[in-house]
């Protein structure tokens, strides 16, 4: 969304249209279920791949997350923003519940999410201080929860404080669904996301048009006892696809499939003191393949294999 448009500028006018400039968030990142990510926020939301958290379960309306990850490869629902030195994205969302009951619950919640490149990506900052400051994201919407049913609505501008890329704006919806009671163990945790740009520049370039995104995902997998301590193991499958113009070439062609993602991840809570919130390690591996026109903008690479690691701190 964002990224790709400074990257994938230089790949396009390299490859017909590449990928490899894209910046927006989230290596793909799985959204979460109620917003973006990256992305990721979602994010995040996916993502990170854009990232939105659920109002925390204490009796205090107000919830804080803390997100800080590391990741071999971001690339954003296909777009290569970076694929080598060091990345680190740290992120903030902070939640409020207006109101919650046994049949649905209304919240609200805004954030920042980051993305740091030890390698100056397409920057065209002269301070030097911004060099590595690849991506900023600042995201805010709404969450309601009816019965097994989640739905979000958020609103995100994608930055790039090292001029790498123009800013790209963008409506989001989502819906997920907990299945759990009608598939016990089996469950999917199905969860979808559509995302409309909006502004003057799009994801897939400075020359293209503003495009609607679709996004599939499901998040099998077990939560295993191991003593007192309860991992979430989860193996999740994201599938990104181009409504209207998302993925489109150097020559304005769309293509319908953008790339699809297989991972397995692991949450690990951290026995902390009482008082300094609930702590997770966070650690994951996927498989990034991608279709036609985003092999394009990855320079005729069509698949990625990334790993990340990182901790997760809520209030």
């Amino acid at each position: 969304m964002k990224k790709v448009y400074g990257l994938a500028m230089t790949a396009g006018l390299a490859a017909g249209m590449s990928m490899g400039g894209v910046a927006l968030g989230q290596e793909a990142k799985e959204p979460a279920a109620s917003a973006t990510t990256g992305e990721v926020a979602a994010a995040a939301t996916e993502q990170g791949s854009t990232n939105v958290e659920e109002a925390s379960e204490s009796e205090s309306p107000f919830g804080v997350s803390l997100t800080l990850d590391y990741t071999t490869g971001y690339y954003f629902r296909g777009f290569v923003q970076e694929d080598c030195g060091l990345i680190l994205q740290p992120g903030l969302t902070l939640s409020y519940t207006i109101s919650e009951t046994e049949d649905y619950s209304l919240g609200v919640y805004a954030g920042v999410w980051n993305s740091f490149h030890g390698q100056e990506t397409g920057e065209d900052t002269e301070s030097e201080w911004k060099e590595s400051w690849y991506e900023i994201d600042y995201f805010g919407g709404l969450t309601l929860g009816l019965g097994e049913w989640e739905f979000g609505a958020s609103y995100i501008v994608y930055t790039s404080p090292s001029d790498a890329w123009e800013h790209v704006e963008e409506v989001n919806l989502s819906a997920a669904f907990d299945d759990s009671e009608y598939l016990g163990a089996w469950t999917m945790r199905p969860r979808t996301l559509l995302a409309f740009e909006t502004g003057s520049n799009f994801t897939d370039g400075a020359d293209a048009r503003p495009g609607t995104y679709l996004e599939l995902g499901i998040a099998p997998g077990p939560d295993a006892a191991f003593g007192e301590t309860t991992v979430e193991i989860r193996f999740p499958v994201t599938v990104g696809f181009s409504l209207h113009e998302y993925y489109e070439d150097a020559d304005g062609n769309d293509d319908t499939f953008g790339y699809a993602q297989f991972g397995a991840k692991a949450g690990i809570p951290l026995d902390m003191p009482s008082g300094m919130g609930e702590w997770t390690l966070n650690v994951g591996a996927s498989l990034l393949v991608l279709g036609r026109n985003m092999r394009d903008y990855n320079e005729g690479d069509g698949h990625e294999f990334i790993g990340t690691i990182g901790l997760a701190v809520e209030f």
